[in-house]
Order: structure tokens, then C-alpha cells, then sequence
């Protein structure tokens, strides 16, 4: 069974005193290291985690049909005197989260609302080929396969939406997701707590604006001439960003926007180009909330996120 990277993992190196013991994945040493037994303990006991987590990744989604190898998923195997003692798969599931038992259930999303115009996107702790059903609004559906990533233990697939008509909902993996007219033009990528891509429309109000970090100089000038400078601007610094509104929120899907709001890995979908744009979230509290919070009003977020991204110019 998969293990979280975040919940303490010790491999056991036997009743010693003392071990040497390396760490490997996919055929490669990645960590070579000497323990002491606590005195306390029996047995002589080393904490994995922080070594493997550097090796789980994401890879970006595509917008075509098509799956990427993701790294959200990797063996590692753990041997001492040469002997393969240990082996565990970590999956990238950072929720702190005691109640989600199924690491390989990798999708959390907080409404689920997909565009007409969009892709699909979505994590499978799988290397297999997949299947998404796409459902008409008359009632019928159509399997839509996705190939296998090549040799990978996790893969995020993607299905552009846009090629369909009158679509209802798209079902993968158990889950259905509502499938809307192509009216937003933004929606959020973002890796959830679990380790999984999701996506969030972002169906209200959207602005975008730029900050300019101004650097000048001063020079020396004639100012018998109109057209003579005695400031010089050489560069601009660009910090450009978005602020993108949600659309009306139930209190469980409110309760699902941390997976958003505390995400290290977000992507700006402009559905309109199609491209998806590395952003980072500049919100710093994620609120809980709910209806009855609200004034007994639907529950509407604010999202700001940053350009991940230099732009200069001079």
C-alpha cells in the first residue's frame, strides 16, 4: 500500500547496534548513510521521509490527449549490508490529513465544474492506459482512452473538452464532474494535498494588472533643450498579476479550497489561448467558510496569484 510522505515511515535495520544502510530508486543510490540505536529502542530504527520527498515531483499537464509521467508517486528501496530490508512507495500526499486512508484516491476537487472549452485534467497512481467517459446532455455516453505513460507509477492524463458538443459531464475514476458552457474564460491547475491535479473554474469577476518596480538613474543635462533628460529610466521590473473570483461555493466544497489556497504547484489555465501559465498564490489564510458564516449567503472566494515568471524590460 502506498505510504504519505508526510506520516513518519521507519525502516527497521534489525537488532544492532549500529548500521550503514543506502537508499535507492529506479536502479540509482540516492542516499548512503551510518545509524546509531537509540538507547532506548531494541531495534535500530531510521526516519525515510525527508531523503525521499526530494525526489517526488509534478509534472505539467498537457492540454492535448495525452499522459505524462508524474512523480508523484515513487518506490524506494532501502538496503543494509547489502541487503534489501525495505520497500515502500511514497506518494506526495502533504494533507496531514488522518481520515484519507486511500492514498491512491488523488483527486480532490472543490466543485468539480469543468468548461465546454477546457481539457480534463486529472492524477492516476497508475502507469496504465486509461479510460474517461465523456456524457451527453441526450443521455449517451462515449469512452475516451487516454495511452499508457511509458514505464511510470503515477501519470496525470488530460482530454480536451472543446472537441465534444453538448456535453453534460465527464465521469473518471468514480467520480463525475458537471460539465458548464464555455463562458470563463480562467481556470486554476493546482496539485491538491493528496498529490493530484485538480481544477477549479473560476467563474465570477477576473482582473489583471502590473506592478512596476521603476530603477533610474541620474545624468547630466542641458536644460536649454526641451527634449534633454536628466532622469534615465534603464529598467523595468514587472510583477504581473491576477485576481480571479470563484463561483458560488456549498460549505463542503468551501471546505475543499485549502487543496487550492495552500497548493505549491499552480498553473493560470487560460482556457481562451488554450496555455496554462506557472502562477503562484499570494493569499496567505485560507477561511473556512460557510453559509451561515457568510450571513446566510452563498460562499464566493477571492484568489490572487503572481506571475511565476521575470519580466523585464528596458
Amino acid at each position: 500500500m502506498p505510504a504519505s510522505i508526510w506520516k513518519d515511515y521507519f525502516v527497521s535495520l534489525g537488532s544492532v547496534e549500529e548500521a550503514d544502510y543506502t537508499i535507492e530508486t529506479g536502479g540509482t543510490d540516492i542516499f548512503s548513510g551510518h545509524a546509531v540505536r537509540r538507547p532506548d529502542e531494541s531495534t535500530l530504527r531510521v526516519r525515510i521521509n525527508d531523503i525521499c520527498a526530494d525526489y517526488l515531483s509534478h509534472a505539467v499537464p498537457s492540454l492535448n490527449l495525452l499522459a505524462r509521467k508524474d512523480g508523484t508517486a515513487v518506490t524506494f528501496q532501502v538496503r543494509s549490508g547489502g541487503v534489501l530490508v525495505d520497500t515502500v512507495q511514497f506518494v506526495a500526499d502533504w494533507s496531514h490529513d488522518y481520515a484519507h486512508t486511500s492514498q491512491a484516491a488523488l483527486a480532490a476537487p472543490v466543485n468539480g465544474r469543468l468548461s465546454a472549452a477546457q481539457a480534463f485534467i486529472a492524477s492516476v497512481l497508475s502507469g496504465a492506459a486509461q479510460t474517461v467517459i465523456v456524457n451527453f446532455k441526450n443521455g449517451t455516453s462515449q469512452s475516451v482512452s487516454v495511452s499508457a505513460a511509458s514505464s511510470a507509477e503515477a501519470q496525470v492524463i488530460s482530454v480536451p473538452l472543446g472537441v465534444f458538443s453538448n456535453l453534460a459531464s465527464v465521469t473518471f475514476n468514480g467520480v463525475t464532474y458537471p460539465v458548464v458552457p464555455a463562458c470563463a474564460r480562467y481556470a486554476l491547475a493546482y496539485v491538491n494535498a493528496f498529490g493530484g491535479w485538480d481544477t477549479l473554474l473560476m467563474e465570477g469577476s477576473t482582473s489583471q494588472s502590473d506592478d512596476y518596480d521603476r530603477h533610474t538613474m541620474e545624468q547630466e543635462y542641458d536644460n536649454g533643450s526641451r527634449e534633454t533628460r536628466g532622469t534615465v529610466e534603464y529598467a523595468n521590473e514587472v510583477t504581473r498579476r491576477w485576481t480571479l473570483r470563484t463561483g458560488w461555493l456549498t460549505d463542503a466544497q468551501a471546505a475543499r479550497m485549502h487543496h487550492l489556497l495552500g497548493s505549491t504547484t499552480v498553473m493560470l489555465y487560460d482556457i481562451s489561448v488554450p496555455a496554462l501559465i506557472p502562477v503562484i498564490v499570494t493569499d496567505t489564510t485560507c477561511e473556512y467558510k460557510t453559509y451561515r458564516g457568510s450571513g446566510a449567503r452563498m460562499v464566493q472566494y477571492t484568489v490572487s496569484v503572481q506571475l511565476a515568471q521575470d519580466i523585464t524590460r528596458r
